[in-house]
């Protein structure tokens, strides 16, 4: 039999606090990029600043809907992965069952 895995064994705390500090970085650079960005387009004049307030709402939606499938679907292979107890050879597939849906919730905004 084999060992169990850490994301299945390890207490939940410290394992959830490991596994969300990388997003947490991700979340804080794209909101600062984002600040960036509105400082910048600001400094063009009132117009453009519009346009940006204008297109900000299509913008996270299409943010939010690629994020989401690419989470679920990640999400999703990992934990069948780690309940089908086949090893690590069948954690290959998660690139290719995420890819899809990613592309699938891009292509349907651009």
């Amino acid at each position: 039999m084999a060992a169990p895995h850490s994301l299945t064994s390890a207490p939940i705390l410290p394992t959830i606090w490991r596994l969300s500090l990388p997003n947490m970085f991700a979340m804080v650079a794209t909101a600062l990029v984002s600040v960036a960005e509105t400082v910048y387009v600001g400094q063009l004049g009132t117009a453009p600043l519009a346009g940006m307030a204008l297109v900000f709402p299509l913008v996270m939606q299409q943010q939010m809907l690629s994020a989401g499938s690419m989470g679920g679907g990640i999400a999703s292979a990992i934990s069948r992965a780690l309940g089908s107890g086949r090893g690590p050879m069948h954690w290959c597939c998660t690139p290719c069952l995420s890819a899809p849906c990613w592309a699938c919730s891009s292509a349907r905004w651009c």
